[in-house]
């Protein structure tokens, strides 16, 4: 399985990483599943920023540590969950995953991302430092399209996506730490492909 992102969807996930930082960001994946190819592919269609309300509430609720804040947990309100299911059906749209971020941590998913995954999704972890941050803020961004179709291999830590800035000095590329994670029969996290799409 592969998940099928645009370019603009990528940067989207980013930018949110990036205003959210020092905290978690999160948002839900609309999207559906084509199952014409050799190999199924989850197609985004639409990403929906959502709000991390992760506190100490829910800390509580998922038997977790409190001193977990926002920095390192991330919660989507079930209301939401729900409001952004019936109007994806309204639209003959499914939730196909999840994107949230990891500030100052590698885009590899933790035991907590683990234990609460729902099968079938794709999960979508971008990792954002203080340079990202930075890299966000400066001035006039290039984005370099790549001629190859897949972004990630299926290794561990496959091939991240690559971003340009311009500057008076020139051009110097800016890494993004972006995966796609997808549980497994065991109820384990694989890597996922990302294919940029049209």
């Amino acid at each position: 399985m592969a998940i099928c992102l645009t370019q603009e969807q990528i940067e989207q996930i980013y930018q949110h990483g990036c205003v959210s930082y020092p905290f978690e960001c999160c948002g839900i994946i609309l999207g559906s599943i084509n199952c014409e190819t050799s190999e199924s592919e989850k197609i985004a269609v639409e990403l929906i920023p959502t709000e991390n309300v992760w506190n100490a509430e829910n800390a509580v609720i998922f038997g977790e540590n409190e001193e977990n804040s926002p920095r390192r947990r991330y919660a989507i309100a079930p209301q939401v969950m729900l409001n952004v299911q019936k109007n994806a059906r309204d639209r003959s749209l499914d939730i196909i995953g999840i994107y949230h971020s990891h500030p100052d941590y590698p885009a590899i998913p933790s035991e907590f991302d683990r234990r609460y995954a729902w099968s079938g999704y794709s999960y979508i972890i971008v990792a954002i430092t203080n340079s990202d941050v930075n890299f966000y803020q400066s001035p006039m961004k290039i984005c370099r399209q790549s001629n190859q179709k897949i972004v990630h291999s299926s290794s561990l830590l496959p091939t991240p996506y690559s971003l340009f800035s311009r500057e008076e000095s020139g051009v110097f590329p800016h890494t993004i730490d972006i995966h796609s994670w997808c549980l497994d029969d065991n109820q384990q996290f694989q890597s996922e492909q990302i294919i940029i799409g049209g």
